[in-house]
């Protein structure tokens, strides 16, 4: 009877060990899913913030892009600008000239029908000149053969 009891007791015993021992196993086996949940939560907030950084530098990059896209245009717009002053200012130029050019010819012109004019009356005053002396000859020579 007494080797019945520290059997059964010795099997109890057994039976609470391998109990303790599959209760610790589950326990080692829940804190070790519950490390790999925190690690995988950490990785997950790591490729987020990651991921938001990543979003942040290409926006700033855009952003940058952008801005450089308008500085250009701008640059531009100030080129086409500058263009188009410079080709207003060398039109004006250019009529300024002409209308130099013109009033030169004018002025020449002028002065040649001037010329002419004076060359005209020239000739009409040498030319009545011829014709009173040719009159005063006629007329000395009439009254000398009257007188005669």
């Amino acid at each position: 009877m007494f080797k019945i009891i520290v059997e059964t007791n010795k099997l109890k015993q057994t039976i609470n060990n391998n109990n303790n021992n599959n209760n610790n196993n589950n326990n080692n086996n829940n804190n070790n899913n519950n490390n790999n949940n925190n690690n995988n939560n950490n990785n997950n907030n790591n490729n987020n913030n990651n991921n938001n950084n990543n979003n942040n530098n290409n926006n700033n990059n855009n952003n940058n892009n952008n801005n450089n896209n308008n500085n250009n245009n701008n640059n531009n717009n100030n080129n086409n600008n500058n263009n188009n002053n410079n080709n207003n200012n060398n039109n004006k130029n250019n009529n300024n000239n002409n209308n130099n050019n013109n009033n030169n010819n004018n002025n020449n012109n002028n002065n040649n029908n001037n010329n002419n004019n004076n060359n005209n009356n020239n000739n009409n005053n040498n030319n009545n000149n011829k014709n009173n002396n040719y009159n005063n000859n006629n007329n000395n020579n009439n009254n000398n053969l009257h007188h005669q």
